[in-house]
């Protein structure tokens, strides 16, 4: 089984998904799987992943009608094979080290829930301003109650296991899952920021 699996679920991310798939495979810890839900997209995503597909073993592909993100991801947990999560979006990269650092810092610190700092893409493809927030439990948990800044859904990398104790993505929602999701982590685990 592999230490982690990277998560993304896709509608009509044609557009973002070469350069986003290219950083999830070129990190420097390889010991993950990659599931990517094709969820039911239009355009040509799922071209665009079955041609990497070919080229890595570690991607894994589920394609179906589409549901809506949250219940994507619910089901992605449910059916990963990591014992950590590594979310990631279409249309958002990972630095190279990403998963490397996010694993050694989560297991030193004992924290079950971990995200990092992100930096913006701006329109034209250029990066942007880096966006911080706290990084230990008191203050993550002080913003999540106080609807603060917070860490970016796709700089999250948590342990499936107490996703799942605590019900997974609440599949009711249709948006702030992420948000719902950190809260109840918040409740009864650790949770910490990677500053960078």
């Amino acid at each position: 089984m592999p230490a982690i699996t990277a998560l993304m679920s896709v509608y009509n991310g044609e557009r973002w998904l070469d350069e986003c798939i290219s950083s999830v495979l070129k990190q420097s810890f390889i010991d993950f799987e990659f599931l990517i839900i094709d969820d039911g997209s239009t355009d040509n995503s799922l071209e665009v992943i079955k041609r990497y597909e070919k080229q890595d073993q570690r991607i894994k592909i589920i394609t179906q009608e589409n549901i809506g993100l949250t219940k994507s991801l619910a089901k992605g947990v449910s059916l990963s094979n990591g014992d950590w999560i590594a979310r990631i979006d279409c249309d958002d990269l990972c630095e190279k080290d990403r998963f490397k650092e996010q694993y050694e810092y989560a297991k030193k610190n004992n924290f079950q829930l971990v995200g990092s700092f992100s930096r913006e893409i701006t329109t034209d493809d250029k990066l942007g301003k880096i966006i911080k927030c706290p990084i230990t439990h008191k203050k993550l948990s002080r913003n999540l109650l106080r609807q603060k800044q917070f860490f970016s859904h796709s700089s999250s990398f948590f342990l499936k296991k107490y996703a799942l104790e605590i019900g997974n993505y609440r599949e009711s929602l249709v948006t702030s899952q992420d948000y719902d999701l950190w809260l109840r982590f918040s409740e009864k685990y650790i949770i910490g920021c990677l500053p960078k």
